[in-house]
């Protein structure tokens, strides 16, 4: 059975600061559900995306999900993941998946790890910061060494014209499998993903919100989501252990783009 508990304090929670707290190890985990109340009250979105900067979870010093508070609630509410006032959701697993293993290859197995962190940068400005999270952990037998595992990563591009413009040999590569990539730009009218001259994902805005539509998810302002299992299936996934990747964007605007990789790295559970 799984498990939902409050663990230790961050600290040092403060206007400005980093605060920092230990993952628990010895069980396999599948979200963390950070709950911020400034004033002593829940925070809305607009309070969660001005004050919290980032989160990072670090496992050995390396980070592995990386996202900014605004972020993290418009990933939940991608996948159709309700939420409650001031709780900013970590999913480690997915709850969207298919089916039971494809939910669990993506939770973190524990066994191995020395240190894991999770980092929240608070911004200077936020008025009397409190924050609290709880952990949802899976059972003791199913814990295992840290191997295949579920990761948010994020890079940043830079679109100096508007029109087409081509990003090759895109991160992350190695023995890994792209879950999502999330576009984080309102300007960008269609896509297209290359994979060693194959084209795996050409859609422009309209059509990929339709394809999202069919599969549950629901696209958010500001974003171009590049969706490679709307089945909820992992082994839909693409793999990226590849000699060339392209990705093709129509822009209509310019300035930096944000793109959150969702990744699973490791070999896929049969």
């Amino acid at each position: 059975m799984r498990r939902i508990h409050e663990k230790p304090d961050f600290t040092p929670v403060a206007a400005g600061a980093t605060a920092i707290a230990q993952l628990p190890l010895g069980l396999p985990l599948h979200a963390a559900f950070l709950y911020y109340t400034p004033s002593g009250s829940a925070a809305n979105d607009g309070t969660i995306a001005a004050d919290i900067d980032r989160i990072r979870v670090k496992v050995n010093g390396q980070t592995k999900w990386e996202a900014t508070g605004a972020q993290a609630l418009d990933l939940s509410d991608f996948y159709g993941l309700s939420r409650e006032a001031g709780i900013i959701p970590i999913y480690f697993s997915k709850p969207t998946m298919r089916t039971a293993i494809g939910e669990d290859a993506l939770a973190w197995g524990t066994l191995g790890i020395q240190q894991l962190t999770v980092e929240v940068d608070i911004d200077g400005a936020a008025t009397a910061p409190q924050l609290d999270w709880y952990v949802w952990e899976g059972a003791p037998a199913d814990n295992r060494v840290f191997g295949a595992h579920y990761e948010l990563r994020q890079f940043t591009f830079n679109v100096g014209a508007t029109g087409e413009i081509r990003l090759q040999d895109l991160p992350p590569r190695g023995e890994r499998r792209i879950l999502a990539l999330h576009l984080g730009t309102a300007s960008c009218t269609e896509a297209q993903l290359n994979v060693n001259d194959r084209v795996v994902f050409n859609a422009t805005a309209a059509i990929a919100k339709q394809m999202g539509h069919a599969a549950g998810r629901a696209w958010q302002t500001g974003y171009f989501h590049i969706d490679m299992i709307p089945t909820d299936r992992i082994v839909d996934s693409l793999f990226w252990n590849a000699e060339a990747t392209e990705l093709i964007l129509q822009m209509g605007g310019t300035g930096n783009v944000t793109m959150l990789a969702e990744v699973f790295e490791g070999k896929i559970p049969v």
